[in-house]
């Protein structure tokens, strides 16, 4: 905003003009500057997005041709329509203009409108002090008090007073909108960019960007809804690390009377807006939310109960709860709604019915249940005092798509588990997520914002500070995406709450009484799984790299470990080798020429093997020139759009976008697509002859996040994501994802498989080399629980610094925990450029990973071991060989994993457990 003049021209500097155009012109600057943060949020959106921050209103209502015609007014983004007054009368006529059907709040008075008809005309402000701001119905605005004693004289000045919100639900009750938090001075700086969801008497607060660093201030929510919002009258608002703040509600008036509900912190000061996770407010229930039991089933190997809720409010009503003895030292415990059928991590595809019992056990002697008020106790065999875990009455919450449960453990203060995650092995404590997430490795330190990876292992271990001081652990089996958070206190010295949102159920596997921590491992590997073995050659040296830029230079690399006499059993390519990025294609015509007859001649005539890329998505090429993806398209076999129609036709397939481009995703919970991707394999197989697989960008990944197309794009009111409530880790979940709202065959959205994705790629991956009598040599990157049995892994995208190396020690051991014994990291690093001492030293400790793969990425230094000088060189060479020496210990040990559970690579305390 500028005002400006010619030269010579009569003076126009507002404080010229008398009265009542001087307070017209200081009340229109004020109104501007209560909304330049929401201005600056559209013109952030517009430099990311492309989108128009400022638009005529028939982009909205094209049809009606009343606003189309009309040019006395514009829209502010999407929510806040400006309407200008061109009479210039002193005493300005009676002023109507053509609204477009819906709600509409008048931002100064908060008078609520609802247009009903196409051409409909309001009445508005016919007067000099303030201009006609309108909001739409279904949107969610900041704004700031910039009125006469605000103080506001600049800018500067409005990142010292707190940012409110008004909210204008509409018919349905919903809203959205955005805020750019942001000094704005700096290109890097500290920013936040919040999505912000009004649904179902929720507000939610979620971060789509940016980090929680930034200090800007909320000071009030105002909310003008039906009569039904004002009947609210209690309030709960929770933060990032599950705390409550403290809020207050009340029914305010506008200076023209007109009502709104007004959340404000308890003592009317500001909050820290990056603290907030959500709001709720309604009507006060008269009761917490608690359980009583009553029982249903009685046996020694199984009891259940019905839960029932003491109150009206969210939760299920009746809940079923069962126990049941597994084995010796195993017990499950599964709590699910009783009236309404939830998602459960597919058993039959993980085999996770575990063995019937063999046990003469009774459960009673494990699980300990008071009925009224509902508790339960799981403990030492015959020793209800000696006790594991504890849920008390109000520790359970289960909502269509949330749920919680709060517990108190026995730990002697070191846990371990709750994967995937990067850092030391015991886990301190914090908050720790568990939701499948395309990247690069970053430290997890329990802080917020969540910092979890490629896969989801929802499991923990620990020993018992008092009683028998046992080793035990708990697996909650749980796809969806989860917040754990771990504190080491009260009387057992732990308390751990799962928050969860998805619409899952709490599957819990309990391994008790062990007297070593392996023995509780095998406990659960007992359960899920025993790790595969891989073919022994896989067990030799592997040498990969991003950017190995045609065949010619895989031949290269090949003969440099020949003539510089280091081993090397197998040759691997990344994406380079494949026709435009496309999986089950090479570029036969272009840089990769020849590569069949590399591999024939170079490689196997040598005793040598190869294995190639494979990506989660498939490009997108509607015009036959890409067999592969027309068959799946035919096939019925990718994931669907959540706006899909039918499940024929690539209108009515989900679009993301990864290296080639557009992709679909297959959908490998239908049997249709394990068939046609095993098919494929056995295609491909027959342009290159591979050794093994590396599955990748299977979380799975996508460059967009949620939707590429507006096909795909389920409208926010409509959206299962209008109605979370709860977002682990505070990143959006559809970061680099695929879109919560896509379709699954067996009728799950994809809210539910999202982690599910890279294992169960990996079932018909695995059975491809079943059925050809070939042990499976596939290393995948993103797992679940139980994946072990069909794929081994890598520790995904490390950095070259000391830092890496140290913590890949702890990641294979965490894998092996989860029954993937045949883990490494990428050796010497994989992003950003090693040296000779961090490659040498790499390079000693990564020749005894079980899995020993040196590779790095493109554009980095050349890290191949023949690169370095001739005393490195020695060095490598010696610890590559010691390796060799000891494979057939090495197999020995896996093949026991194999057929007994347990771990490969673990930690000393777990053979010296009193040490």
């Amino acid at each position: 905003m500028r005002n400006h003049y010619a030269h010579e021209k009569i003076p126009q500097e507002f404080y010229i003009f008398e009265e009542p155009y001087k307070s017209a012109m200081r009340n229109a600057i004020r109104q501007r500057y209560s909304l330049i943060k929401y201005m600056y949020t559209l013109l952030f959106e517009s430099s990311v997005f492309g989108r128009p921050a400022v638009r005529h209103p028939m982009y909205d209502y094209p049809e009606n041709s009343e606003i189309v015609k009309n040019e006395d007014s514009f829209l502010l983004g999407k929510a806040i329509r400006v309407t200008a007054n061109f009479d210039l009368s002193s005493e300005p006529a009676e002023f109507t203009s053509v609204f477009g059907e819906g709600i509409w709040v008048d931002y100064i008075k908060y008078e609520r409108l609802t247009v009903t008809t196409k051409n409909q005309t309001l009445n508005l402000y016919n007067g000099w002090d303030y201009t006609n701001l309108h909001i739409k119905g279904g949107s969610i605005v900041p704004f700031q008090a910039t009125g006469e004693g605000s103080g506001v004289k600049t800018t500067a000045d409005l990142h010292e007073i707190p940012i409110n919100l008004i909210i204008v639900p509409d018919e349905v009750g919903y809203a959205e909108g955005t805020v750019f938090l942001a000094k704005g001075e700096y290109i890097e700086e500290s920013y936040q960019y919040f999505k912000l969801i009004h649904a179902n008497n929720v507000i939610q607060f979620n971060l789509e960007s940016g980090d929680i660093s930034n200090d800007e201030r909320i000071q009030e929510i105002h909310i003008l809804g039906d009569e039904k919002v004002l009947e609210a009258d209690t309030i709960k608002a929770i933060d990032f690390d599950q705390n409550v703040i403290p809020m207050k509600i009340k029914i305010s008036h506008s200076e023209f009377t007109h009502s709104f509900l007004n959340l404000t912190s308890e003592d009317g000061g500001s909050i820290q807006m990056s603290r907030i996770q959500s709001i709720t407010y309604g009507k006060a229930t008269p009761m917490k939310n608690s359980y009583q039991a009553v029982i249903t089933t009685d046996l020694p190997a199984e009891i259940s109960y019905e839960l029932s809720l003491k109150t009206s409010d969210n939760d299920a009503n009746k809940l079923l709860l069962s126990a049941k003895i597994m084995s010796d030292h195993t017990v499950h415990v599964k709590i699910t709604d009783n009236s309404n059928k939830r998602f459960e991590v597919p058993k039959e595809a993980l085999n996770m019915e575990g063995p019937e019992p063999t046990t003469n056990r009774d459960i009673h002697n494990f699980v300990s249940i008071t009925e009224d008020p509902f508790t339960l106790t799981v403990h030492e065999y015959n020793q209800p005092k000696n006790a594991y875990l504890k849920i008390d009455d109000d520790s359970i919450a289960m909502q269509e798509y949330y749920l919680s449960l709060k517990t108190q453990v026995n730990t002697d203060g070191r846990l371990y588990g709750v994967g995937e995650r990067i850092k030391e092995f015991f886990i301190p404590e914090g908050i720790y997520t568990t939701w499948a997430r395309d990247i690069p490795d970053p430290y997890d330190d329990g802080q917020r914002p969540g910092k979890n990876i490629y896969g989801s292992h929802p499991v923990y271990f620990t020993r018992a500070k008092s009683g028998s001081k046992y080793h035990w652990g708990m697996l909650n089996l749980n796809a969806n995406a989860q917040d754990t958070e771990i504190k080491y206190t009260g009387s057992l010295g732990g308390e751990i709450s799962h928050y969860i949102t998805g619409q899952g159920i709490f599957d819990l596997y309990f391994f008790l009484d062990n007297e070593k921590p392996e023995h509780a491992v095998k406990e659960y590997h007992d359960l899920i799984g025993y790790p595969l073995l891989p073919p022994f050659f896989a067990l030799g040296w592997n040498q990969c790299r991003y950017g190995y830029k045609n065949t010619q230079e895989l031949r290269e690399v090949v003969q440099n470990y020949t003539a510089a006499d280091f081993p090397l059993d197998t040759i691997w390519s990344d994406i380079d080798y494949m026709y435009k990025y496309r999986d089950f294609t090479y570029d036969k015509d272009g840089e990769y020429k020849g590569l069949d007859t590399f591999i024939k001649e170079d490689v196997h005539a040598k005793g040598k093997y190869y294995v190639p890329i494979l990506d989660g998505g498939m490009a997108v090429v509607n015009d036959d020139s890409y067999p592969a993806f027309t068959r799946g398209l035919n096939q019925g076999a990718y994931i669907l759009s959540g706006n899909a129609k039918s499940d024929k036709g690539l209108e009515n397939v989900f679009v993301g976008k990864v290296w080639p481009g557009y992709a679909a995703y297959p959908d490998f919970t239908n049997e249709k697509t394990n068939k046609w991707w095993k098919e494929e394999l056995k295609s491909f197989y027959s342009e290159i002859q591979f050794d093994g697989l590396w599955l990748d960008m299977n979380e799975a990944s996508n460059f967009c996040s949620g939707g590429c197309l507006d096909k795909d794009r389920v409208p926010m009111s409509e959206s299962v994501i209008s109605k979370l409530t709860y977002t682990p880790g505070v990143n959006k979940l559809e970061d680099k994802s695929m879109s919560l709202d896509a379709k699954h065959s067996d009728g799950q959205l994809e809210l539910n498989h999202h982690s599910l994705f890279g294992f169960l790629q990996g079932i018909p991956s695995y059975q491809y080399f079943e059925e050809n009598n070939k042990r499976a040599f596939i290393i995948s990157r993103s797992t679940f629980v139980g994946q072990g049995k069909y794929t081994s892994h890598w520790l995904g995208d490390n950095y070259s610094g000391f830092d890496h190396l140290r913590q890949s020690v702890a990641g294979i051991y965490s894998m092996n925990l989860y029954g993937i014994n045949f883990v490494g990291s990428d050796i010497c690093g994989f992003m950003g450029n090693t040296n000779e001492n961090l490659c040498q030293k790499w390079t000693l400790v990564g020749a005894f990973y079980p899995f020993s793969r040196n590779h790095n990425a493109i554009g980095s230094v050349d890290q191949e071991p023949y690169r370095f000088s001739e005393e490195t060189q020695d060095n490598m060479r010696r610890a590559i060989r010691w390796r060799y020496a000891l494979l057939r210990y090495y197999y020995t040990q896996m093949y026991i994993n194999s057929i007994e559970g347990g771990m490969f690579w673990k930690p000393l305390f777990f053979e010296f457990p009193e040490d």
